[in-house]
C-alpha cells in the first residue's frame, strides 16, 4: 500500500486517486480524526475509515505533497491533537528517510537543501542561466548594461489588514530604486517570447510552452485562474540536449521529481534559459485529462516497485 501525504483540498491528489484507487492511502493530515495511528517498537500502522491500512510490512512508496492546511488555534484541543498526529506521521516518514530514502519520492528535508541559489549554481554547469545577485546594498552596485527583475526568495506574502495579502511576483525594476537595508533577489531580465515548464518524473521530461504575448506583466502566475493560464500551455518537443541537461541538473540536486521553469525564444526550445526548479510543484493543470502522459507517469512513479524493506528496524540516530 502506497502513502500520499497531502491536504483535503488538493485537486492534483484528487486526479491521482481517480487512477490509484485502492493502491494507496491518502492521508489528509488536517483531517487527522479520520485516521487511526499506532507506533510501537518495531512497527507502525495507519488506517483510514475506508479500511485501507499501511504498516511497516505493507508500505510501498510515499509521495509527500504540500499539506499546507492546518487546524486553527482557536480549535483548542483539536489543534493540539492535530500537531501530535502530524509529529507522529513525520516520525514514520523520518524512519523511512533514514532506512530507504528512495521510497520517499519527494522529501521536504531534501528540498530545503536545494534552494534557489544552489539550483542556479548547479544548472549553470549545464544550461544558460541569468545573472543574479542577492544584496541588501543595491546602491553600491553598478547595474548598467542589463535590464533586471526582482523576485521573492521565500514566496511569502506581505501581511495586510485587508482580506488579501500582497505577494511579490517577478517584477521589472531599476535596482537603483531599491532601498538599502532590505534583502533583494535581483536577476537579469531575459527577453523571451515563451515560458517553458518541464515536468520531470524520475528521468522522464514533459515540456509545455506558454505564449507570453498575452501576459500582463512578466510573471505568468498572475494569470492563474484565467483562460490563458488554464488552457494556454501547449505540449512541446524537447531537444535531446535539453533533456540530458535537465537529467544532469536533477541528478546533481538528488531530485526524482520537479517542475522546471525556463524562458525560450521559440517553440523549438533549443535556447532554453533556466530559471528555477519547483521540487514539489503543482503540475496537474498541464494534463487534466491525461492526454499528455504526465498523469500516467506520476501514477507509475508512485506505484513503482519499491526497494525491499526487509525487517523493519527503528534505527537510533
Amino acid at each position: 500500500m502506497h502513502l500520499v501525504v497531502t491536504s483535503a483540498e488538493d485537486v492534483t491528489a484528487d486526479l491521482l486517486f481517480e487512477r490509484l484507487k485502492d493502491r494507496a492511502l491518502r492521508l489528509n493530515w488536517e483531517c487527522w480524526q479520520d485516521y487511526s495511528i499506532e507506533i510501537c517498537d518495531q512497527d507502525f500502522r495507519i488506517a483510514d475509515r475506508f479500511g485501507r491500512v499501511v504498516t511497516a510490512s505493507t508500505l510501498g512508496n510515499i509521495l509527500w505533497r504540500k499539506p499546507v492546511a492546518s487546524v486553527p488555534r482557536t480549535c483548542g484541543e483539536t489543534w493540539y491533537g492535530f500537531h501530535e498526529f502530524r509529529a507522529s506521521v513525520e516520525t514514520i516518514l523520518g524512519d523511512v528517510r533514514r532506512q530507504l530514502p528512495d521510497r520517499l519520492l519527494v522529501d521536504p528535508e531534501r528540498l530545503t537543501r536545494t534552494d534557489r541559489f544552489q539550483q542556479l549554481r548547479v544548472a549553470s554547469r549545464y544550461l544558460p542561466t541569468p545573472k543574479w545577485i542577492l544584496t541588501s546594498r543595491p546602491s553600491t552596485i553598478d547595474w548598467t548594461g542589463r535590464q533586471w527583475v526582482v523576485k521573492s526568495l521565500s514566496s511569502r506574502p506581505v501581511p495586510e489588514d485587508a482580506a488579501l495579502d500582497k505577494l511579490l511576483f517577478t517584477t521589472g525594476v531599476d535596482p537603483r530604486d531599491l532601498a538599502d537595508g532590505w534583502p533583494w533577489f535581483v536577476q537579469e531580465l531575459i527577453d523571451a517570447r515563451y515560458d517553458l515548464t518541464v515536468v520531470y518524473v524520475d528521468g522522464t521530461c514533459f515540456g509545455f510552452v506558454l505564449d507570453r504575448a498575452n501576459l500582463e506583466g512578466l510573471d505568468w502566475r498572475l494569470a492563474i485562474g484565467t483562460e490563458l493560464a488554464d488552457h494556454g500551455w501547449q505540449p512541446a518537443s524537447l531537444p535531446f540536449a535539453l533533456t540530458e541537461a535537465i537529467r544532469q541538473v536533477m541528478g546533481n540536486l538528488q531530485l526524482r521529481f520537479g517542475r522546471l521553469d525556463f524562458l525560450v525564444s521559440d517553440t523549438n526550445c533549443r535556447n532554453a534559459v533556466f530559471l528555477e526548479v519547483n521540487a514539489n510543484g503543482q503540475w496537474a493543470w498541464l494534463d487534466l485529462d491525461g492526454r499528455h502522459g504526465v498523469m500516467d507517469a506520476m501514477v507509475r512513479f508512485i506505484t513503482s516497485e519499491p526497494a525491499s524493506l526487509g525487517d523493519w528496524e527503528i534505527k537510533q540516530v
